[in-house]
C-alpha cells in the first residue's frame, strides 16, 4: 500500500480486509480459492485506472493511518487511557 500498488487480498478473519478495504484500496477475495484470485488480478491488469485509484488511496490510507509516528502516538494515548481507568478503578474500590 505504501508504495501506491493495488492490493489483492483475502477474506480472512483478520485486520487484513479491514487495513486494504475491498473496493477502495483493495480487491478481496475468498481465502483457498484460486479462481477469484486469478479474476482480482486479471481485473487489475485489464483495467489501469482501477489498479492506479486503487493504488493512490492505499498509498494515502498507509500514509494516514499506518505511519510510525502515528502507530506510536496511538500506542501511547492507549496506554495512557488505561493506566487512568485503572487508577479510577482502583480509587473507587477504595473509597
Amino acid at each position: 500500500m505504501a508504495a501506491g500498488l493495488p492490493i489483492v487480498n483475502t477474506a480472512l478473519p483478520s485486520g487484513v480486509p479491514t487495513v486494504a478495504r475491498h473496493g477502495i484500496e483493495a480487491l478481496t477475495v475468498p481465502p483457498g480459492d484460486p479462481a477469484p484470485l486469478a479474476d482480482a488480478i486479471r481485473c487489475l491488469l485489464d483495467s489501469p485506472g482501477l489498479a492506479a485509484s486503487l493504488g493512490r488511496a492505499g498509498k494515502k490510507r498507509a500514509a494516514a493511518e499506518y505511519d510510525l509516528r502515528q502507530f506510536i502516538d496511538r500506542t501511547h494515548a492507549l496506554y495512557a487511557d488505561s493506566i487512568e481507568t485503572r487508577g479510577r478503578r482502583v480509587e473507587a474500590s477504595q473509597a
